[in-house]
């Protein structure tokens, strides 16, 4: 063989030179698997103990402010029963509820002050409750124990969270003793109980967490017998609170152990079924224990991918080791550094790894919408996030390594001297440590913020202080809110309580009321505690007995409050309020609803005054108007009367003698006469009636102008005016009542009267205004115009817009009511009444009044009513010579007659008239027939006898409804007192067509 080419090894040789390779590279593939899976062990346990670190952490500093916040509330409670004015108030309401309206005043400024849900007073018993504001009629009756406890005590207890029997609502409540009376016993004994919406406060701060997390929430367990009950509202399920029980003894249950293990770190199932990691801690003085947990699996998804990698290390080992094998012998040198890369590029990646984690963890806090500062242990700074930085007004790198209290200077916003240090005090006592109240922060600039929350110790896994993260925020803008919302439900309670109407609210659908204020319990009379009772809408239509101004009971629909309720509308009405005591008092209510942002309707207010006196009083202001109005007539009223009766009395002279010489032709001329007078004195008495009573018009068409001389001769009756007249051709016929135009005419004249009381000159002017020349207020129809002006000084222009206010006057014996009135009368008809003045040029009333149809159109159909034959009629007047001369005239015109002289035999008479089958046509009935049945109760049972009847209204009261519009009341016609033969006969000839 040839030297220079050795021979190939031996297939033997060749494995026995490969055998330590192999066995280096088994080995080396082991030594992988097992520092991979000891790194990952490692980093596992590290992870574990560090959100274990983190949960303990989240658990003192959630524990921390439970505690702050409880104590919170037992120093108010503690001040409650403590404040001496109180206990002798309340020592007084237990003896005779004497001074509820102080006490519930005073309860309404401290429930806004400590931002409560209710505070009531209650006596040993719980009964007697009385309340600041509506308390939604919470029920008490289980807190018998708690008050026993509170009284054997004498210090504040606070309840278990429980939900109220009635309302459904979640609250625990707060017990405040207060001492009874000396001698008086237990059953002088009080407490204050605060009633506390955990929603307010402690399960927002329950539910809360200081960094972002998919599946962490912290929970409040408590012991109930064999079963543990979750007593706030779980993130993973609804509709859990006081209501989700589990077993005691289920196994690996977390919630379960944490009752057994109220401090400590455990593992488990959580309520899902889910494994979790979590810290609890117990509550002091209450039998509660908080769980803060995680899911397992968000816990250790990084350290998982870890593993993902280190595997694929391994792998990658592994065949690197096969594939060394079979090079060893050519690249052992280039193996060996080979391994040396891929170990350093390991390191590399695992640095990698490291480095993304802190950076996740920086980024998390970071994103934290709290300020957060973390120290080491000599409490100097190490890290702050953004919040942090914006609050102080350091940035990170400038504040590191610096003291807390140079960066974090916070003082007492009430004595402005400087407050402790909170990491010393953490380093000090080794546990959470809150802010006090009204703690403010001093940035870099001076800037200053009120701040809250608190700080806590960092520990290692041995339990050994590291360093403080301090968590803070900014409740400057909360305090502002806080103060400036009490502040208003302060003035809205005092509002309301000490308002002079009364205020009642309710709430939809069911008309509970809410609130009823001392001016409506003054109105209604009766007890609070009866009338706001939870009582639905129908039964407080019902207790509070409401009538209409006619005596009728109100139906629900035509309530107010039930109006706003029941349609969502407002609504006004005047009806009358019949008291416990039967006074009956007239109201004046105004209600409207109350609907949320949305636009739902959930309540409904109503407010009113009790106008009893004031109607009273405007009752006595008209009759003081009338009585003046005819007072400066009653000169003209005298002379016009005398003339009337001067009048009649020569003319029946003039009969009398006639009659006793046999001279019957002569009669004539003085009967007429006697007729013109007795026209003249009933037009006097009318305008009289209309001075007196008023009431709805009972217009027809008729001559303005002859009303206007008529009128003004009475009213000048006597006066030292002149008159001047200004006639526009052709003046139409208006639809009028006489007598209430004749009223408004009067009014007019007594202004002027009094305008020029040294005399002067009343300008009279009537013209037609044709379609579409009335003022804007007026349709476009037909109207007469009719205007006066004076001569006397004229009226202010800052008085022109309320001369016809009721009551406005500037006379000093005057009521002003004259055009109060007049306005309304010209309004019921139809037309409008306007003023024109300037100071020292007089004033000028105009007015419009509708027009008539034309008198031919009116002559024509007078002239086609038919003629009444011979009619069978009743008449019912309890006046026995007006039964007879009623008689006396229908019988002239052709007429049979019966008469009765009330109701009862009016009836009889129809009864047996239709029983004979002789029904009477028509029925002339008084309206008034004292001790007996009138016309208005006699019209709808003589109807119901007698279908076809037509039945005519007579009274000599203008005011009476019926008379305004009698067809309402059931009536055909109407017949004023007195009446002629003549207007008897029109009347019946109308009717028969």
């Amino acid at each position: 063989m040839n030297a220079s080419n050795p021979k190939p090894p031996m297939p033997g040789r060749r494995w026995r030179s490969l055998r330590v390779p192999l066995a280096i590279g088994f080995l080396a593939s082991l030594a992988i698997v097992a520092v991979g899976l000891l790194f990952y062990h490692q980093r596992k346990r590290a992870l574990v103990e560090e959100i274990q670190q983190e949960l303990s952490a989240i658990a003192d500093l959630k524990l921390g402010q439970i505690a702050q916040w409880r104590e919170e509330r037992l120093t108010d409670a503690r001040l409650l029963s403590a404040d001496p004015l109180l206990v002798a108030a309340v020592q007084r309401w237990s003896a005779d509820r004497g001074n509820e309206g102080v006490l519930r005043e005073w309860l309404s400024r401290w429930q806004g002050q400590i931002g409560c849900k209710a505070l009531v007073l209650v006596d040993a018993q719980g009964r007697g409750r009385l309340a600041g504001a509506p308390f939604h009629n919470l029920d008490f009756t289980d807190l018998s124990g708690a008050l026993q406890s509170a009284a054997a005590a004498q210090k504040p207890v606070l309840s278990d969270l429980h939900r109220d029997t009635k309302d459904g609502s979640i609250h625990f409540d707060l017990i405040a003793p207060i001492p009874s009376a000396p001698g008086a016993g237990v059953s002088g004994a009080a407490f204050i109980i605060t009633v506390i919406d955990p929603t307010f406060f402690l399960y927002p701060l329950i539910q809360s967490w200081p960094t972002p997390s998919p599946s962490a929430e912290t929970l409040l367990l408590q012991r109930d017998g064999g079963q543990l009950v979750y007593l706030n509202e779980l993130r993973h399920r609804k509709g859990t609170a006081l209501s989700l029980r589990m077993p005691l003894d289920a196994a690996g249950f977390i919630g379960a152990r944490a009752l057994r293990e109220p401090h400590g770190v455990l593992t488990g199932v959580d309520y899902r079924g889910v494994q979790s990691i979590a810290a609890t801690r117990p509550i002091a003085g209450t039998g509660w224990v908080m769980v803060a947990k995680v899911d397992e699996e968000e816990v250790l998804k990084p350290v998982r991918h870890l593993l993902a990698l280190v595997l694929s290390f391994v792998l990658l080992g592994v065949a690197g080791s096969g594939t060394g094998v079979v090079l060893w012998q050519r690249h052992r040198s280039s193996g060996y550094y080979r391994h040396l890369w891929w170990a350093a590029e390991e390191n590399v990646r695992l640095g990698l790894s490291l480095a993304a984690e802190r950076e996740r963890l920086s980024v998390t806090l970071r994103s934290i919408g709290d300020g957060v500062i973390a120290t080491d242990a000599e409490g100097r700074v190490q890290l702050m996030n953004a919040v942090s930085e914006g609050l102080t007004g350091w940035t990170e790198d400038e504040a590191r390594g610096r003291p807390l209290p140079e960066v974090f200077r916070i003082i007492s916003a009430v004595s402005r001297e400087p407050c402790e240090n909170p990491v010393s005090k953490v380093l000090a006592l080794g546990g959470i440590v809150g802010l006090a109240n009204h703690t403010s922060l001093l940035a870099r600039d001076g800037t200053e913020r009120a701040i809250a929350d608190s700080a806590a110790p960092i520990r290692d896994g041995a339990g050994r202080v590291l360093g403080v993260v301090l968590v803070f925020r900014d409740v400057t803008e909360a305090y502002r809110a806080q103060a400036s919302l009490h502040e208003a439900q302060a003035l809205l309670q005092a509002s309301l309580d000490h308002s002079q109407a009364g205020i009642a609210i309710a709430d939809a659908p069911d008309g509970k009321l809410r609130y009823i204020n001392d001016a409506a319990l003054r109105i209604r009379g009766g007890d609070r505690d009866a009338i706001v009772r939870g009582i639905g809408i129908d039964q407080y239509v019902a207790s509070w007995r409401l009538f209409d101004l006619d005596g009728r009971p109100l139906a629900k629909e035509e309530v107010p409050l039930a109006r706003a309720l029941l349609f969502g509308e407002a609504s006004h009405r005047d009806f009358f309020v019949r008291r416990d005591d039967g006074e009956n008092r007239t109201v004046s209510a105004n209600a409207a609803p109350i609907r949320d942002p949305a636009g739902n309707l959930i309540a409904a207010i109503v407010i009113f005054l009790d106008v009893t006196d004031q109607r009273k009083n405007e009752a006595a202001l008209v009759s003081a108007q009338k009585l003046e109005s005819i007072g400066m007539l009653a000169g003209g009223l005298a002379h016009d009367f005398n003339n009337l009766l001067a009048g009649l009395f020569i003319n029946l002279g003039i009969v009398q003698e006639r009659l006793r010489r046999g001279d019957t032709g002569g009669l004539a001329k003085p009967m007429e006469s006697i007729m013109e007078v007795l026209h003249r004195a009933r037009s006097l008495t009318n305008q009289l009636l209309t001075f007196s009573k008023g009431g709805d018009p009972h217009r027809k068409s008729g001559d303005l102008v002859a009303l206007l001389r008529r009128t003004l001769a009475f009213c000048l009756s006597g006066s030292t005016l002149t008159q001047e007249w200004r006639l526009g051709p052709g003046l139409w016929h208006c639809l009028i009542d006489e007598n209430q135009i004749a009223q408004v005419v009067e009014n007019l004249v007594i202004n002027a009267r009094q305008a020029m009381p040294g005399g002067g000159k009343l300008t009279v002017e009537a013209a037609n205004v044709p379609p579409g020349g009335a003022p804007a207020p007026l349709g476009g129809g037909r109207y007469v115009r009719f205007s006066l002006t004076d001569e006397g000084g004229g009226i202010p222009p800052e008085n022109l817009g309320r001369i016809f206010d009721p009551f406005f006057t500037t006379k000093p014996q005057g009521s002003g009511l004259g055009l109060a009135t007049s306005h309304a009368i010209i309004q019921k008809h139809g037309g409008a009444i306007l003023v024109d003045s300037a100071p020292g040029r007089g004033a000028t009333f105009h007015i419009y009044l509708p027009a008539s149809e034309p008198e031919e159109k009116q002559e024509a159909a007078a002239a086609g009513a038919p003629k009444v034959g011979c009619r069978r009629i009743l008449i019912m007047d309890d006046v026995s010579y007006l039964r007879t001369a009623s008689r006396e005239q229908l019988e002239i015109l052709g007429h049979r007659v019966s008469c009765a002289a009330d109701g009862e035999e009016a009836l009889r008479l129809a009864r047996e008239a239709v029983g004979e089958g002789d029904p009477f046509i028509f029925a002339i009935l008084d309206l008034t027939v004292p001790g007996g049945l009138g016309g208005k109760e006699v019209v709808y049972r003589l109807r119901q006898i007698d279908p076809a009847i037509k039945a005519i209204a007579s009274s000599g009261y203008s005011d009476d409804p019926v008379m305004a519009d009698p067809t309402a009341f059931g009536f055909a016609g109407r017949l004023s007192k007195p009446y002629t033969m003549g207007e008897l006969q029109t009347l019946l000839s109308s009717l028969a067509s």
